[in-house]
């Protein structure tokens, strides 16, 4: 049974979702995310992915369907939600101008209660939504509910450790729903009791570094100045550790694969 105040949160993150694809919200904070060290993290999840050809992929919050479009040009057969009707409208009229559309089933749903069998998915990708959900945890066994017994899933969220993150939280309030929270150690440590496979991967220490030169317009010498970072972050934070350290805690960006 749906509280008032979970009826009240899903209208209110539909409601914000369908005005960012309506009105292309959020232009200056997406030139704050698209650089160079976005794009490296990019291709570092897609390798994490793997092959799906004849794979059947959840895309967990599509959005504006940019991933979802990619998985079935790569022959994936793609189950895509969002809680945004907008935003689902999008999707399937993408989906039909690429000739794709037979291979998608795109509904507006609430990623808490995922209306599909067990055992449904090979994978599940979610690209930066459950930081906007308000129960992570029941996000994460519907998730692992829905994957087949050798599925995986791949999931990428923001860290709140950092002081300077937090603080661009404080001072650009517009630039984000009332409901997002990013991860602290108390949701990283929900993967592993959840998914006890569960490998992480950071990312976005020192290239943060970069970012203001972002906002002042100076993309090109950011993006040098990242590429750069990006070895740095590379020796610092983007190796494997048996334990999370305090410099991978500070990092932005985090991808884990868990497997069932």
């Amino acid at each position: 049974m749906e509280t008032r105040d979970n009826v009240e949160y899903l209208k209110r993150e539909a409601e914000y979702q369908d005005t960012k694809v309506e009105k292309k919200a959020r232009k200056n904070m997406d030139n704050f995310y698209i650089d160079a060290a976005s794009v490296y993290r990019f291709k570092f999840r897609t390798e994490l992915i793997g092959d799906l050809n004849g794979k059947k992929v959840l895309d967990l919050g599509c959005g504006k369907g940019y991933m979802t479009i990619s998985f079935l040009e790569s022959g994936a057969f793609v189950s895509a939600i969002d809680i945004s009707p907008k935003s689902i409208e999008l999707v399937k009229k993408n989906a039909f101008e690429i000739g794709k559309n037979d291979n998608l089933v795109a509904m507006v749903m609430d990623a808490h209660n995922l209306e599909f069998e067990d055992e449904s998915f090979d994978i599940v990708i979610a690209d930066g939504i459950l930081h906007h959900l308000t129960d992570i945890p029941k996000a994460l066994n519907e998730i692992k509910r829905v994957l087949k017994s050798d599925g995986y899933a791949i999931i990428t969220e923001p860290l709140g450790m950092n002081w300077f993150l937090r603080f661009y939280c404080f001072v650009t309030p517009k630039l984000r729903s009332k409901d997002e929270h990013p991860f602290k150690m108390k949701e990283l440590k929900l993967f592993k009791e959840i998914f006890p496979e569960s490998r992480f991967y950071f990312f976005e220490l020192t290239t943060l570094l970069a970012k203001p030169f972002i906002v002042l317009k100076m993309k090109k010498f950011a993006n040098l100045f990242q590429k750069f970072l990006l070895k740095c972050d590379n020796v610092l934070i983007m190796k494997e550790k048996k334990k999370i350290t305090f410099l991978q805690k500070m990092s932005w960006m985090f991808i884990v694969k868990a497997k069932k």
